[in-house]
């Protein structure tokens, strides 16, 4: 299957996100605003740098996108995006369980794989 081996590292990766996610979670993650009506936590920074780390350790060669930090950004054909901790407020707020860990891969503008991790509904 084409994609098998960025497939396998999307959801790996998802879950071990989802699992640091998990570690924090119910304890104070103080916000840092971004804009007036975007904050992000030490969390979503955390989760952030364990995703890029494993790309660009299995992955050197292409780019990365991510919601939290500046893209590294090399004019690739392939690039990988993600959201290391998409919906903060509920995460942080506790006001229910839809938060997730969100990684895809592009290449040549076209999605070819995608994974989405629920940590707390697994």
């Amino acid at each position: 299957m084409a994609y098998e081996q960025e497939r396998d590292f999307a959801i790996e990766t998802a879950q071990r996100a989802g699992a640091l996610l998990m570690r924090y979670y119910g304890q104070q993650n103080a916000p840092e605003w971004k804009t007036t009506t975007n904050f992000k936590t030490a969390v979503d920074d955390m989760s952030d740098k364990l995703i890029r780390q494993a790309i660009t350790e299995h992955f050197p060669d292409d780019d990365i996108y991510s919601e939290e930090v500046d893209p590294l950004d090399r004019g690739r054909e392939r690039k990988w995006v993600f959201d290391p901790l998409d919906g903060t407020l509920p995460y942080t707020t506790h006001q229910n369980n839809n938060f997730s860990v969100a990684i895809a891969l592009i290449e040549g503008n076209k999605p070819v794989v995608g994974a989405v991790f629920m940590p707390a509904r697994k």
